[in-house]
């Protein structure tokens, strides 16, 4: 082998590295980033003063990676790695036990004449891949980074094209190290990293990449090096792995397609898509859709997949999203006590689900994870509009309302141990998110029961939908820092992001209010929602739950916000996706994230919402907006609001509606 001590490669346990989310210092602030007519990132990095990066998450059935591309003081090229195989176990029973692995510094040593070349990177694209083309004395070097669409795999796609005539010279170490079994949960792992001009790639045949080529001036070369993690006799066939990356991102980018007079929000819609249904990993108990993030893997929560992603996968067709959801639900039935037990005796749902269904992780108590389940299964049920599933799931349904009715404090409000913040924050005995939960899986579960004939339990469910509405009234409502919206528990006395969580479960009795005091300076900053007014910490998924909600409360400024924050995500100091919590997570691109950003388009701007069986709600809340590609009740339909008429179109047929507001019953294809 070639000597590699110019790689370095990372085991620590959490091998994830600080480097791979970089500091809020070293992101750009988006001078010299443009949006590009296929809706790519473009950023002109060769343009920056100073040292500056951008970090990216790509997913594929077997693999994550992030990828972190800039420049240095010098303008010299800054380039690191991070792979992450979901179901290779380092650590049995553990949320970040995924096996990873860092790989930082040059791969490939590339010279003209002798000359070593010395990148200076130009341009990074975005667009589901990532793409770094850099300068050099003699060539042009493009770099493609593609995570493999079903294999444990990263490949990077190396492109020369030669400035000058000259010989080419190129050489690459085959590094392959094992972790032993002994470190292992399932035996060793075989890593590392090898280079190739096509075909296949079996890991244990590959070899030293060298080669020496006398080229013309515009003359080209073009090779694979591939970043691995496997057993030993892994193979890759990186033709096809690319091919159906690439066929993946085109059908997220064209499929369900936003044309809503904002080129920035209809760009950050097909990104969102994309991130969404990418983050989807086989597990040995399934199809899991995971957060990521360089450390959650493999694993499920009643926030992330049960709460934010699952109700936007059953509106689109993508088959492995709703195979995942599905296999989501049914795998947090293990964790419910169905026994005689009291259920004031019985333990709370648990928060997370992880090492490929092997453990779990309760360690915030009961955050209102019953509810987080019963408010999105209902959603997802009624949006697939299938009674068997509605048959299948109704008892799951059932024990998660009767445990969170079994929590009601003496006010009639839902009790909890934490929130979906998990203690980072106050939540007093009883918040309001938990509440406003339930009371929406009280409304939905009641249509689930109307549709099945379950005449008694939709009555109980629907008297106990208003009773607790008007109890959030009195427990919660209150004067707040000037607005009279939500107290997020009793006894708070400072503004908190998640008062919108009413607004998003149509609850608008404080409307008016809840929405001044969201956008005002005391939570709404840069473009950011703080998650309490004292405090710098924001999270992302608060604030799309705040824009759903403001559409839904007819916000006249919620499109404004909602273009001013697509733009923020594309082209600001972190590009293309929505992110995790700041400073806390550093920008994470979770996936959840982007699904809530495709549910504030689809719930929020164009008011979708499942009325019955197999009705929809439809109540764009502007004219001159579409959407197409979207799935619902086994039929792909758009919609086109105009001046003065709602448009549906359903296969090859089209319905018109006067006005912006309607229920369409997709059974006998005709507006109710």
């Amino acid at each position: 082998m070639l000597n590699d001590g110019f790689i370095k490669a990372d085991l620590r346990q959490n091998a994830f590295a600080v480097w791979a989310k970089p500091p809020a210092w070293r992101l750009n602030d988006g001078r010299y980033k443009t949006l590009c007519e296929n809706q790519a990132v473009l950023w002109e990095i060769g343009r920056e003063n100073g040292a500056c990066s951008e970090h990216m998450e790509m997913s594929g059935f077997q693999s994550s990676s992030i990828v972190c591309a800039g420049k240095d003081a010098r303008g010299g090229l800054l380039l690191r790695r991070h792979i992450t195989v979901p179901a290779l176990r380092k650590v049995p029973d553990d949320t970040r036990g995924s096996f990873a692995f860092n790989i930082t510094g040059g791969v490939c040593r590339i010279s003209v004449d002798t000359k070593e070349q010395k990148e200076h990177p130009q341009k990074i694209i975005m667009r589901g891949n990532l793409t770094v083309i850099s300068d050099c004395r003699a060539c042009e070097i493009t770099r493609q980074f593609i995570n493999c669409a079903d294999a444990p795999a990263l490949i990077e796609q190396i492109d020369i094209k030669m400035k000058t005539a000259g010989k080419l010279r190129i050489s690459t170490p085959y590094i392959k190290k094992t972790l032993p079994a002994r470190k292992c949960a399932g035996g060793s792992i075989s890593y590392g990293a090898c280079a190739v001009y096509e075909g296949s790639v079996s890991f244990n045949r590959a070899y030293d990449f060298k080669t020496e080529k006398a080229l013309p001036c515009g003359g080209k070369v073009s090779f694979y090096i591939v970043y691995f993690a496997g057993g030993e006799h892994t193979v890759i066939d990186i033709e096809q792995q690319i091919r159906e990356r690439n066929r993946f991102i085109e059908n997220r980018f064209t499929r369900t397609e936003l044309k809503s007079g904002n080129e920035f929000t209809d760009a950050e819609f097909s990104h969102c898509m994309l991130r969404a249904c990418e983050s989807i990993f086989k597990t040995k108990s399934g199809l899991f859709h995971s957060p990521g993030g360089g450390n959650y893997y493999a694993a499920l929560w009643t926030n992330d997949q049960c709460e934010y992603a699952n109700p936007l996968f059953a509106f689109i067709n993508y088959p492995p999203a709703t195979q995942s959801a599905l296999n989501c639900y049914r795998l947090y039935e293990r964790y419910m006590d169905k026994s005689d037990t009291p259920f004031q005796e019985k333990r709370a749902l648990v928060t997370s689900i992880v090492a490929q269904g092997d453990g779990y992780w309760n360690g915030a108590g009961d955050r209102g994870d019953g509810a987080m389940y019963a408010y999105g299964l209902c959603r997802f049920l009624l949006a697939l509009g299938e009674k068997k599933l509605f048959e299948e799931f109704l008892d799951n349904i059932k024990w998660c309302i009767d445990f969170c009715l079994s929590r009601k404090n003496e006010a009639g409000v839902i009790s909890s141990d934490s929130d979906e913040l998990e203690n980072r924050f106050e939540s007093g005995s009883a918040n309001l998110n938990t509440s406003c939960l339930t009371y929406d899986a009280l409304l939905n579960g009641a249509l689930i029961c109307e549709i099945l004939g379950k005449n008694e339990l939709e009555r109980t469910w629907k008297n106990e939908a208003a009773l607790l509405k008007e109890n959030i009234e009195k427990y919660f409502g209150a004067n707040v820092e000037g607005f009279a919206t939500y107290a997020y528990y009793k006894g708070n006395t400072l503004l908190r992001s998640w008062i919108c969580t009413p607004l998003t479960v149509e609850i608008f009795n404080r409307k008016e209010e809840t929405l001044k005091a969201l956008f005002s300076p005391a939570l709404y900053r840069n473009g950011m929602l703080r998650s309490v007014s004292n405090n710098a910490t924001t999270w992302d998924r608060s604030l799309l739950f705040a824009l759903r909600g403001a559409f839904l409360a007819d916000d006249e400024k919620a499109f404004d916000k909602l273009c001013a924050y697509s733009r923020d995500r594309l082209i600001g100091n972190h590009s293309p996706y929505p992110f995790e919590a700041y400073p806390e997570g550093n920008r994470a691109h979770l996936s959840g994230e982007s699904a809530l950003f495709c549910r504030a388009v689809t719930e929020g701007l164009f008011g979708l919402r499942v009325t019955g069986y197999r009705k929809l709600r439809i109540a764009p809340k502007k004219s001159g907006i579409s959407v197409c590609g979207l799935y619902l009740f086994g039929e792909t339909f758009a919609i086109c609001a105009e001046d003065d008429k709602l448009i549906l179109k359903i296969g090859s047929h089209e319905y018109c509606r006067s006005g912006h507001t309607a229920e369409f019953d997709f059974e006998k294809n005709e507006f109710v």
